[in-house]
C-alpha cells in the first residue's frame, strides 16, 4: 500500500498542478489582490484530490492531514503573492517528465554516462528573457535547503536543473 507521505505528496502535487494549470486569478501566480481566490480554489482542488487518493473527510486523521496541506500550501501561496518576479509557470512545464518513453512530447532520459535518469519536474517558471526556475515541491519538515545539499548528499534538484537545460532546452537560473 502507498505510504501516507506518498499519498499526501500525490494529493499536494495534483492540487498544485490543477491550480497552476488553470489559475483562478488575473495572473499565472497569486497576487496580493487575489490570494483569497487562490486559497479558495486550492481548498476545492485539495478536497477533490484527497478523495481521488482514497482519503475521506469524515476520518479525523485524513481531515487533519488535508488541513495541514491546506495550511502549508496556503503559506506558500501567500509568500508567492508577495514576491515580485518576472518568472511565471507555464501549463506545459507543470509536472514535466523526461525519460518516460510512453509519454507524448516527453524529453529523452538524462544520460549521465554510467546511468540514465528519468524524472518528473514539479514546475518550471520562465521569464521573457528565457531564464527558468526549477521548482520541486516539498512538504516535509526535513527539507534540505541549498546549504544542506552537499552535506546531506541531496542531488534531486540539481539533476532536475541539469535535465531542464540538457533535455528541455531551458536556461535554469
Amino acid at each position: 500500500p502507498e505510504s501516507d507521505a506518498l499519498r499526501l505528496g500525490s494529493v499536494a502535487h495534483d492540487a498544485l498542478h490543477g491550480l497552476y494549470a488553470d489559475p483562478p486569478g488575473d495572473d499565472a501566480i497569486p497576487r496580493p489582490g487575489d490570494i483569497e481566490r487562490w486559497c479558495k480554489r486550492l481548498r476545492e482542488l485539495l478536497d477533490a484530490a484527497a478523495l481521488e487518493h482514497g482519503m475521506r473527510p469524515d476520518r479525523p486523521l485524513d481531515a487533519i492531514a488535508v488541513g495541514r496541506l491546506r495550511a502549508q500550501i496556503g503559506t506558500f501561496l501567500a509568500e508567492e503573492a508577495e514576491r515580485e518576479t518576472p518568472l511565471r509557470p507555464h501549463a506545459d512545464l507543470l509536472e514535466v517528465g523526461f525519460g518516460f518513453e510512453d509519454e507524448a512530447g516527453g524529453a529523452q532520459a538524462l544520460d549521465l554516462g554510467a546511468a540514465k535518469l528519468r524524472g518528473r519536474i514539479d514546475r518550471i517558471d520562465v521569464a521573457a528573457d528565457g531564464a527558468a526556475l526549477v521548482r520541486d515541491y516539498k512538504t516535509s519538515s526535513e527539507v534540505a535547503g541549498r546549504a544542506g545539499w552537499q552535506s546531506r548528499g541531496k542531488l534531486q534538484l540539481q539533476l532536475y536543473i541539469l535535465a531542464a537545460r540538457e533535455r528541455l532546452g531551458l536556461d535554469p537560473i
